[in-house]
């Protein structure tokens, strides 16, 4: 599948909301960077997730995740997931947003991956526009009032994609 936009900058004002909470040290710790995305003509959607997670009993890992949606054929829906070893996740700096895991990479403009379990695939390399505002699902008055645990937020609720998708679709009984 291919999709398109042109760009007009690929600097995010809001970099900031993206940042890695998690200083390596803590357990106890789950943080998410994911992307969806549909197309409309032809009914699809795609889903791409990069996640750490440092549990409290055992030690901190990364999982790069794809799915793929087909609303005319579900049974070629797939969802896919491969876990790294935590020195394979990399995020870089605290001016930007720049997140690294294995060969996959995620920026304010820019998502690359692919999953590959030897019999299904999705890959992927994407660009899209940074979306100038973040959407804040939980007002900051009630973030300061009852301090929770975790915090959710879009920085780009609305954003055109362009690049390649491609997926080897699950075929039942394969």
């Amino acid at each position: 599948m291919a999709v398109e936009f042109r760009s007009i900058s690929d600097t995010a004002q809001n970099f900031a909301d993206n940042l890695c909470r998690w200083e390596r040290s803590s357990a106890g710790h789950y943080e998410v960077w994911f992307l969806t995305l549909n197309e409309r003509a032809t009914q699809r959607g795609f889903w791409f997730r990069y996640t750490i997670e440092a549990p409290t009993a055992a030690a901190p890992y990364a999982v790069l995740w794809a799915a793929a949606f087909d609303r005319r054929n579900p049974e070629r829906n797939i969802g896919l997931k491969r876990e790294y070893h935590i020195d394979e996740f990399r995020f870089e700096g605290r001016e930007a947003f720049n997140l690294q895991l294995s060969d996959s990479l995620f920026t304010p403009s820019r998502a690359v991956g692919l999953v590959d379990t030897g019999v299904h695939h999705i890959a992927w390399n994407l660009r899209f526009k940074p979306c100038a505002e973040t959407y804040h699902h939980v007002p900051p008055t009630v973030v300061r009032l009852a301090r929770p645990s975790s915090f959710v937020c879009s920085p780009n609720i609305d954003t055109q994609f362009s690049g390649q998708i491609t997926s080897l679709p699950f075929v039942p009984g394969s």
